[in-house]
């Protein structure tokens, strides 16, 4: 009498089969508890934009990579990664998120004449996109203290009647 007379179930599938025949099936193994994000040093300067909307940081990275395709410029995206391992330190786990997102920026072509400076270019330029983004929230944040401190900004709390 209460119960259901039919039940649909829909599976979707968003290309994980392909990613689990891949070398990249590692990714699937996340429990998406979010831990590497909280040591993870890009996300703590990138916030959101690193990764996609529903998948952030490294792991986001990778999977919206494999799953969507890469959607903003290859560089760009791939390179937000530090390879700094933090991640993989403190996830339960233990996802080899760095080893994997060097596996796919070897996939896209880049303008290194020497393939065997791949890494050190990839690790130079993550590092320096880091270090520039790091810079700019600290000068942010001084030139707002900065400004508060001139204004003598008040703040008024209102009570309602």
């Amino acid at each position: 009498m209460h119960g259901p007379k039919s039940v649909s179930l829909v599976l979707l599938d968003n290309k994980r089969s392909e990613i689990a025949a891949s070398e990249f099936k590692e990714i699937l193994y996340c429990l998406g508890c979010g831990e590497c994000l909280l040591h993870c040093p890009a996300y703590a300067v990138y916030g959101n934009r690193f990764g996609s909307d529903h998948h952030l940081g490294g792991r986001g990275v990778l999977f919206s990579s494999l799953s969507e395709g890469i959607t903003k410029d290859p560089k760009t995206e791939l390179s937000s990664c530090l390879s700094c391992g933090h991640c993989r330190k403190e996830y339960p786990v233990r996802i080899d998120t760095t080893g994997l997102v060097t596996k796919l920026r070897h996939e896209y072509p880049t303008m290194i004449p020497e393939a065997h400076l791949e890494n050190a270019y990839r690790f130079t330029e993550s590092h320096l996109k880091w270090a520039f983004a790091a810079a700019r929230l600290e000068i942010l944040a001084l030139l707002a203290s900065a400004l508060r401190v001139e204004i003598g900004i008040t703040l008024v709390t209102f009570y309602p009647v």
